[in-house]
């Protein structure tokens, strides 16, 4: 499972994981639209999204 805040930095680990270990299937998490669509261009077949918390609602 990959969640690493920097976009860039996750981007880098994927590809150093995917080049060592090329048959392991990566789980990452997404910071937003374009980072799912850039995880999915560097071959990460599982993205989940990032869902911000909302907050209580008042009644």
């Amino acid at each position: 499972m990959l969640a690493v805040d920097d976009i860039e930095q996750s981007l880098k680990v994927v590809d150093l994981v995917g080049d060592h270990f090329p048959t392991l299937e990566i789980v990452a998490r997404a910071r937003d639209v374009i980072h799912w669509k850039q995880l999915r261009e560097h071959r990460v077949m599982r993205v989940e999204r990032e869902r911000q918390k909302e907050p209580p609602v008042d009644r």
